[in-house]
């Protein structure tokens, strides 16, 4: 079976059905604009009065229509990720993914108010049949996936068509084929939608999610317990993001384990007419790292990652994106030579708008702090990085050399003295020698200061050059 590329294409199929068959409020119109996209969609039962509920079946009848009004929706609805879109659909332009669309069959209903013709439409959609030349019918998975209707969401929509929001039902089951066990858990995930004509404005929400595999002596999860998620996108120059993961947990039992106790991301992208900015914030709690094979065990308690950007010149960083995407492009339907050669003169172009993006001047801020690290047997208190970063506009050729004339750096790094003891025990002992030559010790911390003005670099004063 196709399973990753079904699972895709089923999440693509499922809101769009939902959102045309009510586009405009109107059940009846929202089937014939179907129909001219590539989708047959047909009532089954019709009955209510007060209010009313409808069956409907859909299948896609012509799947290179129907994959191209998908792209060009939403382009429409985002000019600048365009080219990403227009390389998405060349990638897709394949008989497997044509094959799997139009294997894929769906059943569901709606309910809406004949008294309030303003009020929300409220559908339940769900997998219902895959065509035998796209998956095999005889499987006791997909056997129970459609016989309990597990691929099922329930949406509400404005009488307009906009989706206000999206639950997927509950999914707690466990699957058995020959040796190998599998056991899938999805509880609790929703997306509410508050976008407007101008912005996208979203939140996520899942309570836990969990797979598991086992075969003979393997045991492969991917555990999560929790997320939230929120977003403003008004483009890709003025967007605000915040991410809170509950406990993650990715690993084999026997081999290597991975986890994170909590973790937030947070991004602010903002521009004005010349110049953008950023601000991105990662945290993580309780994170820890065990490689059995080695006998590696890594504990960290707490991270801390704060950046911000300012000052980049927003044309020459649209001219980088732009040429990006024209990369990805080619390189996605690269056929000979020709196209090589000319992704190279793309890269060219790309480092020369690079070195003029450095010209315009940027200023940056990192923070960096990590607190309780435990590794072979050795403990680490507590790390502090700061590094303040400002590229004056200049008209240097760019080059490892000439970048310390144009640059003013601080970047102080500060750990308990003990901390940097402990260090000198693993680093290579030449690198921890020149270290002892730098740092200071103020108030019981291994303080290193490195500044970079007018060219000449310095460690607490003394010349590194």
């Amino acid at each position: 079976m196709k399973k990753g590329l079904i699972a895709i294409v089923i999440l693509a199929v499922v809101g769009f059905f939902a959102i045309k068959t009510i586009g405009g409020g109107a059940v009846d119109k929202g089937i014939e604009n179907l129909k001219a996209q590539g989708t047959n969609c047909k009532i089954t039962k019709d009955e209510g009065f007060l209010t009313q509920t409808r069956d409907v079946e859909c299948k896609i009848e012509d799947a290179k229509k129907f994959k191209q009004n998908i792209l060009n929706q939403l382009s429409n609805k985002s000019q600048d990720l365009k080219p990403l879109y227009n390389a998405i659909s060349k990638a897709l332009d394949n008989n497997e993914f044509y094959d799997v669309l139009q294997g894929l069959h769906f059943k569901g209903t709606i309910n809406s108010s004949n008294m309030n013709p303003f009020g929300d439409v409220k559908t339940n959609i769900y997998l219902s049949d895959i065509d035998a030349s796209v998956a095999d019918k005889n499987n006791e998975v997909l056997k129970r996936v459609l016989d309990k209707k597990l691929v099922n969401f329930d949406m509400v929509f404005s009488n307009k068509g906009v989706l206000k929001n999206l639950k997927l039902k509950d999914i707690d089951e466990t699957f058995t084929e020959g040796k190998e066990t599998i056991d899938s858990k999805i509880v609790g995930l929703k997306i509410n939608n508050s976008s407007n004509s101008d912005k996208v404005i979203m939140d996520a929400s899942l309570e836990k999610m969990l797979f598991k595999l086992t075969k003979e002596n393997k045991n492969i999860h991917l555990g999560l317990d929790g997320m939230d998620y929120d977003i403003e996108y008004l483009n890709p120059y003025n967007n605000k993001g915040n991410m809170t993961l509950g406990k993650l947990k990715v690993g084999e039992s026997a081999k290597t384990s991975f986890e994170i106790g909590k973790s937030i991301v947070k991004v602010d992208t903002s521009s004005s007419s010349e110049k953008l900015k950023t601000k991105i914030k990662y945290e993580m709690k309780d994170i820890g790292i065990d490689i059995k094979e080695i006998r590696q065990n890594v504990k960290i308690g707490d991270m801390e990652l704060d950046v911000k950007i300012e000052d980049l010149d927003l044309a020459t960083y649209k001219e980088l994106n732009d040429l990006s995407m024209k990369i990805y492009m080619k390189a996605t339907d690269m056929k000979d030579r020709k196209d090589v050669e000319e992704i190279l003169a793309l890269q060219q172009k790309s480092f020369d708008i690079y070195k003029q993006f450095l010209n315009k001047g940027l200023k940056t801020d990192v923070k960096l702090d990590i607190e309780d690290v435990k590794f072979q047997n050795n403990n680490l208190e507590n790390i502090e990085l700061d590094i303040d970063l400002d590229i004056k506009p200049n008209n240097a050729n760019i080059s490892a050399l000439s970048a310390l004339g144009i640059i003013d750096l601080k970047a102080d790094l500060e750990m308990e003295k003990k901390d940097f003891e402990t260090i000198g025990k693993f680093v290579p002992r030449n690198f921890y020698q020149m270290a002892q030559t730098f740092v200071n010790f103020e108030k019981g911390k291994a303080v290193f200061k490195l500044v970079v003005k007018d060219g000449k670099p310095t460690i607490n004063t003394k010349p590194l050059m």
